[in-house]
Formats: structure tokens, C-alpha cells, sequence
């Protein structure tokens, strides 16, 4: 195989791996995020409720 042969597929397997690692990059993200909301969920302030009647 020559050089010019090798490059597109030197090409194909670059973009699949950049995909790959965009994908783990946007899932990492939203590991992130989901962690960050529930911490967040955790430490708010419950609801005000009416005091019991009678």
C-alpha cells in the first residue's frame, strides 16, 4: 500500500477516534452536571407547609 492509498484510511480511523472521545467527553459532562443538580437538590430548602389545623 502506498502512501497516497494509506491516507484516506489514516483519516477514517482519526475522525472514528475523535468521535469516540467526543462522545466520552459529553457523557463525562453530564456525569458532572447530574452530580453538581443532585448536590444541589440535596442541600435546598424543603418546601414550606402549612402548620396542622385544629
Amino acid at each position: 500500500m502506498s502512501k497516497l492509498e494509506s491516507l484516506p484510511e489514516i483519516n477514517n480511523e482519526i475522525t472514528q477516534q475523535s468521535l469516540s472521545i467526543s462522545a466520552n467527553e459529553i457523557f463525562r459532562m453530564a456525569a458532572i452536571a447530574f452530580i453538581l443538580l443532585t448536590v444541589l437538590v440535596w442541600f435546598a430548602k424543603p418546601p414550606f407547609t402549612a402548620k396542622g389545623v385544629g
